[in-house]
């Protein structure tokens, strides 16, 4: 059994991973999500990488400041902007104007997950074993399949998984109606009941 992380929604408190193993089609999928919802949500992007990332080459300045010690680091241009940095106040602004985020990885952490079928179908093992929680979905190659835990779609069927996603993310805001009606003897103002 691997250990599960336990992570808090720091990142933004409506996150989905996309999750699998290498070359399963993780980051195919989420480019066609974000494509299909482009100007209806405003989508955060998350990737977990198992490698050290680096924004900036050795010995540049951003790299040479993070290195003296910078709690986080900001680099912008005309096109666009890069950040690292630590803390999980800065990680959760980052992604404050989104109305979601899609994250690749965290496979064993307590996020909600669609997962992505490898070839040799290897990540349902782990689903099987419980070592992967908390999946609302699976993609894979094949049309049709049944997996016991879990509805699954074909990696094409985009509007199919889109529906899935609106729908999950609505359930977490939907919360039951309840009331309450005061009724009785005679009132003091209006003198009768």
């Amino acid at each position: 059994m691997i250990l599960r992380k336990k992570y808090k929604n720091f990142f933004h408190p409506n996150i989905i991973c996309i999750s699998g193993y290498s070359n399963s089609g993780k980051t195919t999928l989420i480019r066609k999500i974000i494509e299909a919802l482009e100007g209806k949500y405003k989508i955060g992007y998350l990737k977990s990488d198992a490698h050290n990332i680096n924004i900036d080459h050795p010995g540049k300045d951003t790299s040479l400041v993070k290195e003296s010690g910078a709690e986080s680091v900001f680099i912008q241009d005309q096109n666009g902007f890069a950040c690292y940095g630590d803390g999980a106040l800065f990680q959760s602004e980052v992604f404050a104007q989104c109305d979601f985020v899609l994250a690749e990885g965290w496979k064993f952490s307590d996020y909600p997950k669609i997962i992505v079928i490898d070839q040799d179908e290897e990540i349902l093992k782990k689903i099987e074993e419980e070592d992967i929680s908390n999946v609302i979905a699976c993609v894979g190659q094949v049309e049709n399949k049944t997996i016991e835990r879990a509805p699954y779609f074909n990696r094409n069927n985009i509007q199919e998984i889109i529906k899935l996603i609106e729908q999950f993310l609505v359930s977490k805001f939907t919360a039951p109606l309840k009331g309450l009606v005061l009724a009785g003897g005679k009132s003091k103002r209006m003198k009768r009941d």
